[in-house]
């Protein structure tokens, strides 16, 4: 009688088997990753979108954008109230989350913490990190000054920011540090303001369309920020005091370095303002930003500082386009 034999793998061939998976493997991750990030690319595209309807539709209902922050006076002592990612989470079809902010009180207020702690999905990027709950690490609704004489308030994290303009020094458009000395002169252009800044101090008021003289098209509005280290420099979407839920552009290549506890230790002016009020993304080698006039583009990190300067001012005067 024949006996059927059935065959086996050598030990060989099952080696060389177990290769060939792997290499493939190999081969297929990387595009697998890329596919990943092209959809999560197109999500954060999608939110600054919306965004930039809904900064559109609060222009079409106020007259203006809203004020990036609104405080009750000079930095640096002052509380916080309402600003820009509050304002227009109406016109986010979030009304459900903006009926919980009461604008009467500072936004460390104990009537806004649920508003401040929630989740906001439009104001995360899945390519950052995930939202947390954490006490960002200045002003006086969170960490104080030098780590002490905040209220300690948690807050829920986010991904982007508005562009408040640009500066040749360590002034600061979103705490109206330095922008005119004791006398009253100017010691930053009043026309390298940005489309959403500071308001309520120094004069600095709301800004309409009108006003945005180097074209929608060739000025930014807000993009993406975020930190590989010290997570309480992340930005934070409901936090409206300092660079947490704005930035400018810094003459200073350290804006575009991503990386909180490296860019403290670098030399350089104005080190603790530059490396909290930068741009930053996971996306590789880019940041998406959004423009006055709706449309959205991923901003290489390497740009030249200047042109990135110019972009980020709505009067300036220069002739300046995304390469």
């Amino acid at each position: 009688m024949q006996r059927n034999t059935r065959s086996a793998f050598t030990l060989v061939e099952l080696l060389v088997v177990i290769a060939i998976i792997g290499v493939l493997v190999a081969l297929l991750l990387p595009a697998i990753q890329a596919a990943r990030e092209a959809a999560r690319r197109m999500q954060c595209t999608n939110n600054l979108k919306q965004i930039g309807l809904a900064l559109q539709n609060y222009h079409s209902a106020t007259g203006h954008f809203p004020a990036a922050a609104l405080i009750e006076g000079a930095c640096c002592t002052q509380p916080s109230k309402t600003g820009w990612s509050l304002e227009i989470l109406p016109y986010m079809e979030n009304q459900n989350l903006y009926s919980l902010l009461d604008p009467d009180v500072t936004i460390g207020h104990i009537n806004n913490k649920r508003l401040r702690e929630s989740e906001a999905p439009g104001y995360s990027c899945p390519s950052d990190l995930p939202q947390e709950l954490l006490v960002p690490a200045s002003g006086l609704e969170a960490g104080g000054f030098g780590g002490s004489g905040g209220q300690n308030n948690q807050f829920r994290t986010g991904s982007y920011r508005a562009v408040t303009g640009k500066v040749r020094n360590a002034a600061t458009w979103y705490l109206a540090e330095d922008l005119k000395d004791a006398a009253g002169n100017e010691l930053v252009s009043w026309n390298w303001r940005g489309p959403m800044h500071l308001s309520g101090y120094l004069g600095l008021q709301e800004e309409a369309i009108r006003n945005i003289e180097d074209g929608t098209s060739n000025t930014l509005m807000v993009g993406e920020q975020t930190t590989i280290t010290v997570p309480r420099r992340r930005s934070f979407w409901a936090y409206t005091w300092g660079g947490y839920a704005t930035s400018q552009a810094w003459d200073d290549p350290r804006m575009f370095l991503g990386d909180y506890e490296k860019c403290q230790t670098l030399s350089g002016s104005g080190a603790q303002r530059v490396c909290m009020g930068g741009w930053y993304s996971f996306h590789p080698n880019s940041a998406n930003f959004l423009r006055c006039d709706g449309s959205v583009s991923a901003v290489q990190l390497d740009i030249d500082l200047t042109t990135f300067g110019d972009l980020c001012s709505i009067a300036g005067g220069e002739v300046a386009q995304l390469p």
